[in-house]
């Protein structure tokens, strides 16, 4: 922010009493105040001539800033510019990305698995969906035999993964 000398007669708005005299005072945030008055909210330290961040009108050097700040859940750095807001927690958009295949997931559909890893649509999939298979396979029951498969009807001989329903029939009309 830039700093312009202050007027003459002016009170500082930290501790109230006039700020006379040139090189005693500087103007911040609208503001008039004593160059030994315009410190960090947080640590105290004098900012005239020093970068600082104005927040709710309160004055805060460089680290204190960053120290208020919400970290990446991923690089646990604080998030200085956008954040990415997932899962519960706050990500840099560049570290919101999938457990398997480490592609960036800004913009991008995801979802977790049961331990919450975030992962690529494609790699979820991958993962944690059962194979399909060739032929019918031993474990599931083959079309018509009354076994305890939940598809019923499909021809020998056709690729279909077939799923158990845990006690509950589909049937089609």
């Amino acid at each position: 922010m830039e700093y312009s000398p202050p007027i003459d007669g002016c009170r500082c708005s930290s501790c109230g009493e006039n700020v006379v005299g040139e090189g005693t005072g500087c103007t911040a945030m609208d503001q008039v105040f004593h160059v030994d008055c315009f410190t960090c909210t947080t640590c105290g330290s004098k900012l005239r001539g020093k970068p600082f961040y104005a927040m709710e009108k309160k004055a805060y050097c460089e680290p204190c800033y960053v120290n208020t700040l919400e970290t990446c859940s991923v690089c646990s750095q604080p998030i200085m510019e956008r954040i990415l807001r997932a899962t519960g927690k706050a990500y840099h958009p560049h570290c919101f990305s999938c457990v398997v295949c480490h592609r960036s997931l800004d913009g991008i559909p995801f979802t977790v698995d049961a331990a919450n890893q975030i992962h690529c649509i494609e790699d979820f999939h991958k993962k944690f969906a059962p194979p399909l298979l060739g032929v019918w396979g031993a474990h599931h029951a083959r079309p018509g035999t009354g076994g305890d498969g939940a598809h019923r009807g499909a021809g020998p001989g056709l690729p279909r993964a077939v799923l158990p329903l845990r006690g509950l029939w589909l049937s089609t009309l």
